[in-house]
């Protein structure tokens, strides 16, 4: 199993605070080429769902969706934030106060969830599916947690996505961590094929141009367990970072290749 599969290492290293994910997020933040973040894109799919509904988001990291679009939640929803990692639920608790309803929170992993069957009319799984060990394991739960007329929305990312960063990983002495292809924009209608009747794929273009060589740093850092960063390996790092912004006419460009699958009809 690789380190992005293992539910110690993300639960006690790569999640055990927000610090990593911040990082990452920060840079998408600041460099996307897209005029619209990708949690208010998505939050007009969301929105498809009725003024009066249970929601479940599982991985629910930091709590940054419903933070970016707290306006924009129904005082009608009951939204319950799951994660893997207590440190994560943790930092959504505190941050969340804004929402028109109190969210519960609860440490739970997808592949057993602590609902009953038909509990909810919306769940979310972003970016984290490729995380699970058991992948159809997973995906049964969240059609099981679903009543009838659910959806699930699961973003993921393609073969492609940030493959520049994944370059700039390897000068750590690191190969970058594969597991992501177990549920890929390619492959994740067929995996989600398996447990719901009806699924659609919806792509969110964008990518980013970084023009500060720290923040990209730092976007790396953030993937890899710390032991790797010897101080050789990330001056090498920071060199080669700085080389492709100077020529690159003062940016470095990042693929980024991503979107949503909509789910629904569960199969019991």
């Amino acid at each position: 199993m690789t380190h992005g599969r293992d539910p110690d290492y993300l639960r006690k290293e790569q999640y055990a605070t927000d610090g990593n994910l911040r990082a990452r997020i920060a840079v998408h933040e600041r460099f996307s080429t897209s005029p619209m973040g990708f949690p208010r894109w998505m939050f007009n799919v969301v929105l498809e769902a009725p003024a009066e509904a249970k929601v479940l988001e599982v991985g629910c990291g930091n709590g940054q969706i419903w933070a970016k679009c707290a306006t924009l939640v129904p005082p009608g929803w009951e939204l319950v934030l799951t994660d893997l990692s207590k440190g994560m639920v943790d930092q959504a608790r505190r941050r969340l106060d804004t929402l028109p309803r109190a969210p519960g929170f609860g440490v739970a992993d997808v592949r057993s969830l602590p609902f009953p069957e038909g509990r909810f009319d919306l769940v979310l799984a972003n970016y984290m599916l490729y995380h699970v060990p058991d992948l159809q394991e997973g995906v049964r739960e969240l059609a099981r947690v679903l009543r009838p007329g659910g959806r699930l929305l699961a973003a993921t990312n393609g073969q492609g996505h940030m493959r520049e960063m994944d370059e700039l990983e390897q000068l750590l002495g690191t190969d970058p961590d594969r597991e992501h292809l177990s549920f890929t924009c390619e492959n994740g209608g067929e995996v989600l094929g398996c447990s719901f009747r009806s699924v659609r794929f919806l792509p969110y273009t964008d990518s980013l141009e970084i023009t500060e060589a720290e923040a990209a740093v730092r976007y790396v850092l953030s993937r890899v367990p710390k032991e790797t960063a010897t101080p050789e390996a990330l001056s090498a790092l920071r060199r080669e970072v700085e080389r492709r912004i100077d020529g690159g006419a003062g940016l470095l460009h990042v693929t980024k290749d991503t979107g949503i699958f909509v789910a629904s009809e569960p199969i019991r």
